[in-house]
């Protein structure tokens, strides 16, 4: 509310214009849920947060952003991801002091400390790659993924670590290097998948994969990639509770009733495409359409290390949305669209060619 009498008090101009239109969808939806199917109301201001947390950051950060503001805010995303590294070892350290047979469990089970922390922990990765020079950089880094092997989630954070490495590789070689890298990446990625099944197909990603396929099958075909659902609906079908039965043996939904509103698809992106639609969906990437051509051509653009970072760490986060709930609670939503409004302010305006 203060950040909205701000704005209106400084006449600031709001200019993203894809996230007003993202954001008057929504409010359409909104109401379509409320008067037109009568979804229950505390599911549908439960499922409509996805919606606020983004307009939330979107007005403060409208209110406060000037270049002096966006300095601080590169430097505050490294120390956060500093202290998502100590907050971490500090929760290990805790565990094998007080709690018993905590090393059985060290790469079996989930032990991070929050959401957001383990989302922070990718901002300290892309620190060491773009700001330190350092030959024991790569220690730090071995010694980053072994961390992050021990958190739970191994699959997903092992292939955004190569992910953001491979990127950042990427960055610095010829255009013939970056097709070898390329290939060796994808064919690493696989080979993980083949030699670790139980790290990377174990019952939690079989059950995403699953979800997922259905959940798209629903947008795509019955909603024909434009409708959506609205908000305050079962994010299961029929199709859904009967495959994980029979597939999965996963009577999650049947025991706890409630989380068929409660359970997205572990992929923050479709989730908001199950209740805007795909193509309303997409407009939330329109405004980072500089930062892409950075990613995918950077060596016939003036490179920063400040473009560097907020293109690898958004990267990451993105990645990191797209398997895991994130958008969808508050505090890993704001880390997520503080990156976002970051990034495109950083790139606000295309990168000038070299000469």
């Amino acid at each position: 509310i203060i950040s909205v009498l701000y704005i209106l008090r400084a006449k600031i101009s709001l200019t993203i214009w894809p996230i007003q239109l993202f954001a008057g969808v929504a409010f359409f939806y909104l109401i379509y849920s409320y008067f037109i199917i009568s979804s229950p109301v505390n599911y549908t201001i439960r499922q409509f947060a996805v919606i606020v947390y983004l307009v939330n950051i979107y007005l403060i950060f409208h209110a406060l952003i000037n270049a002096k503001a966006h300095e601080f805010n590169i430097k505050f995303y490294i120390i956060l991801g500093f202290l998502a590294v100590v907050s971490q070892i500090g929760f290990h350290i805790y565990n094998f002091a007080f709690k018993e047979n905590y090393s059985n469990r060290l790469f079996d089970d989930f032990n991070y400390f929050s959401e957001m922390g383990f989302m922070a922990l990718f901002l300290f990765e892309v620190f060491l790659l773009v700001y330190l020079k350092k030959w024991w950089k790569w220690v730090v880094l071995l010694s980053f993924l072994l961390l992050i092997t021990t958190l739970g989630h191994q699959g997903s954070s092992i292939v955004l670590f190569f992910t953001i490495l491979g990127t950042y590789i990427f960055f610095h070689l010829e255009k013939f290097k970056k097709a070898v890298i390329s290939g060796v990446t994808i064919l690493g990625i696989f080979a993980l998948i083949f030699f670790l099944p139980s790290q990377f197909l174990d019952d939690n990603t079989l059950w995403r994969l699953l979800y997922w396929k259905i959940t798209l099958k629903d947008i795509f075909i019955d909603y024909y990639g434009v409708l959506g659902h609205g908000f305050g609906v079962k994010f299961t079908t029929p199709e859904i509770l009967e495959a994980m039965r029979t597939q999965l043996n996963s009577p999650w939904f049947e025991v706890r009733p409630e989380e068929e509103y409660l359970t997205p698809m572990h992929n923050s992106f479709i989730t908001i495409a199950y209740h805007l639609g795909f193509a309303f969906m997409l407009l939330i990437f329109l405004p980072l359409k500089n930062m892409f051509l950075y990613l995918i051509n950077r060596a016939n653009f003036n490179p920063t290390r400040e473009r560097d970072f907020l293109a690898l760490a958004l990267l990451g986060l993105i990645m990191w949305s797209s398997f895991h709930v994130v958008l969808e609670l508050p505090h890993s939503s704001a880390l997520f669209w503080l990156v976002y409004f970051s990034t495109i302010y950083e790139f606000k305006e295309k990168p000038e060619l070299t000469s």
